[in-house]
């Protein structure tokens, strides 16, 4: 994971919405939620325009599903007739999306993030503190950086025919969660 937010225009884009500019001194719970996303959030997940995940805070775990809307269905078209030349073959998004396509995107029309009070948050146990909100919505804001194809979906999802990024097709790629930093460069002697 990215260690700092932002350093696309993807996650630019969600950062301009979750830090307006603002006079006087700095926010606290945006500072303390930064904090909360580089160390706390855990179990990220994405399932259409959910986004949930534990933050473990003080010895206790919250879990905050956040609700993205979607765009409206002239965004969507809107979205689709720009990223038509970014889509491989079979109409998939690949991953990594470049970032003039995010000005484009914005200038044409749909906005890539939402306003914050667009977003919806829920805990179990009712409406999760802001501090702990805005850290799910930093760690999304690093998941896009990492994944600028993932701000794409998540705005067009429930959309028919939504572009997706392709599922590795070759045998030698191997998905880096699947790598042992201990071993990578130096690697157990045959046995």
């Amino acid at each position: 994971m990215t260690r700092e937010f932002g350093c696309t225009a993807w996650g630019k884009a969600w950062l301009r919405r979750l830090e307006p500019l603002a006079s006087g001194g700095p926010d606290p719970d945006r500072v303390r939620a930064r904090g909360l996303a580089r160390r706390a959030v855990r179990e990220f997940r994405v399932q259409g325009t959910q986004v949930s995940a534990v933050l473990g805070e003080r010895g206790r775990e919250h879990v905050i599903t956040l609700t993205v809307p979607p765009w409206t269905p002239d965004e969507i078209r809107t979205a689709r007739r720009r990223l038509r030349s970014t889509a491989g073959p079979s109409g998939t998004l690949p991953e990594d999306l470049p970032d003039e396509l995010a000005a484009e995107l914005e200038a044409a029309g749909p906005r890539i993030a939402p306003d914050p009070g667009e977003l919806t948050a829920s805990t179990p146990s009712g409406p999760p503190r802001r501090a702990h909100l805005l850290a799910v919505c930093y760690a999304l804001v690093q998941r896009v950086d990492e994944e600028p194809a993932l701000a794409v979906r998540l705005r067009m999802a429930g959309a028919q025919d939504v572009p997706t990024p392709p599922a590795p097709t070759s045998p030698s790629l191997i998905p880096l969660a699947e790598l042992d930093p201990r071993l990578f460069y130096d690697p157990p002697p045959p046995g």
